[in-house]
């Protein structure tokens, strides 16, 4: 299997530059929250609301199971897919995966989105968050792309570079 994982914290921008990069590459582009979203009938709020934390988790991992049985795609996992030991071995097990670590100063630019989600509650908590996984998202990953600006282009770009050079000297 040859799938690309991007993981990272919520708003790092693992769907935008994941998008991009399939884009670029030429191959499918999965998202997990999309595919819980979609099993479920409702956005994450929604799930969140009805079903709770737990809820999600169950649905993000039917969904990063499903993702993994692909091939040449890549696939943008929910923020807590890394953190845990059974997700990440199928990861690592059908890919490589890919920390996209963002300063906490740009995802909180981008909070507003994760507080439409319900997955964060306030700034605090999101910078809590932060200097908790930031070191489980480090050990997880075979790459760590740091970048600090707003391009998922730029970001994508690099990746293409890295895992795709034959896409990349078309």
């Amino acid at each position: 299997m040859n799938s690309l994982y991007l993981v990272g914290m919520e708003c790092c921008g693992k769907t935008s530059v994941g998008r991009e990069l399939a884009r670029m590459a030429g191959i499918p582009f999965v998202d997990v929250n999309e595919q819980a979203e979609k099993e479920a009938g409702m956005p994450i709020a929604g799930i969140l609301a009805k079903e709770g934390r737990k809820g999600l988790r169950e649905r993000a991992k039917r969904a990063l199971l499903e993702a993994s049985r692909g091939d040449w795609q890549v696939v943008a996992c929910s923020a807590e897919d890394p953190l845990e030991k059974d997700c990440l071995s199928l990861m690592l097990n059908t890919g490589a995966v890919v920390f996209l670590d963002v300063p906490v100063a740009l995802l909180l630019k981008r909070f507003d989105f994760v507080r439409y989600r319900g997955a964060i509650g306030d700034e605090e908590e999101l910078r809590r968050l932060y200097v908790s996984r930031h070191p489980q998202y480090v050990a997880s990953c075979g790459v760590q792309l740091k970048y600090g600006h707003a391009e998922s282009a730029d970001a994508a770009y690099d990746l293409l570079k890295i895992f795709y050079p034959d896409y990349f000297w078309r």
